[in-house]
Formats: structure tokens, sequence, C-alpha cells
């Protein structure tokens, strides 16, 4: 890599272009009031958000994330049921969760990206990792908790977006991981990939 490092870097799983089709498709079937959507070229997982990055650091974080993946196996994964950080009736954050094949997968995936940014002198987060697909974030517009609840007390009664996905839609192979940067642009934010690293033993 060359030039002067990233500002608003993160590590994810880039989805397909038919997932990312049918949840925004799925996401249009919600509310729209009170909530920033996600656009569809956006849609992600995320494994670790990492911030400004030194061109050395971004150097250093190539080369053990590189190691890392490429020692897991490839797996497959669908998206499935629909969620809110922190709960239901206090939402926040609106996602998808994703089931993956085998189970564990995802977590392992996750742990070996966080044992790679250790060796870069970047500590584990200190909470537990979920897959998902972050879909929408609630404008918050100084309300209080029991505002935001009443006003957006549809999202306890989504159901889950199973029936919405054919199977075609929901289900895609992890096998890579992408750095992506965060660049503002007219109409919202635009993630860029820098580098991306395949998953496969």
């Amino acid at each position: 890599m060359t030039g002067a490092g990233l500002r608003r870097a993160f590590l994810a799983v880039p989805l397909p272009e038919a997932v990312r089709t049918a949840i925004d498709r799925f996401a249009r079937t919600l509310p729209r009031d009170g909530v920033t959507w996600v656009r569809p070229e956006n849609l992600h997982i995320t494994l670790r958000f990492l911030g400004a990055l030194a061109e050395e650091e971004a150097e250093a974080i190539e080369r053990e994330v590189r190691d890392a993946v490429l020692s897991l196996a490839s797996f497959s994964a669908a998206a499935a049921r629909f969620g809110a950080f922190p709960r239901r009736r206090d939402p926040r954050v609106l996602w998808v969760g994703v089931d993956a094949e085998p189970e564990d997968a995802f977590t392992e995936l996750a742990a070996a990206v966080d044992r790679a940014l250790a060796g870069c002198g970047r500590p584990p987060e200190n909470r537990r990792f979920t897959p998902h697909i972050t879909i929408g974030r609630i404008r918050d517009r100084g309300r209080g908790r029991r505002s935001r609840s009443a006003s957006f007390a549809w999202v306890k009664d989504v159901a889950a977006p199973q029936a919405e996905f054919q199977d075609a839609e929901s289900r895609f192979e992890v096998d890579t991981v992408v750095l992506y940067e965060s660049e503002v642009e007219a109409g919202g934010r635009r993630y860029v990939p820098r580098m991306t690293f395949n998953v496969s033993r």
C-alpha cells in the first residue's frame, strides 16, 4: 500500500449483489420515517472498525490479516432474521442477522481477525461478536428512550425476512475479507475497498 494512510477504515465481509438487492427490497417494506437507511451498495458484515490508520499501521495490518484469514476455510452463510440493537423495544440500529455453516464459522473468522490486529497493537474489543448486516440507524432528534420506543414500536413486530428471500438471494460464500475506507460524498458515505484478503485453506 502506498499513500498517506486511511482515515475511516474497517474490515468487513462483502456481500454479492443479489444478496444486497434482496435485503434492500426487504428494507423498503419497512416504515421509512425517522430512519437513515443504508444504501444497498454499502451493505456488508463488519468484522472490526479501525478508524484512522497511518500508512505503516495499514501495511502491518495487511500482513497480519492476510496470513490470519488465509489459514481459514471459506464457508457458506445466509441472510436470515431481523433484529435491532440494543433491543427491539428500544431500537437504535436495525439489522438482518446472518447464519453460517458451520455455525461457529463467523466467530472463528472474527477471532482470527482479532488475533491478527492484536499483533499490530490493537487489543480485541470487549464485546461478543454478532454477525449482522446493518440496514438502518434510528435518527434520535433528541428523543428519550420512552419516546423512541413509542415512535418505533413497529420494530418489535417485524417478521423475520426469510420469506422475502429466495434461496439464491440469501445464501452466499464467505471467501474474502475487505479493508474498506469510508469516504464522504454528496448524498452520504461511500465505502471504498482498499485491500482484499482471500479466506482459503
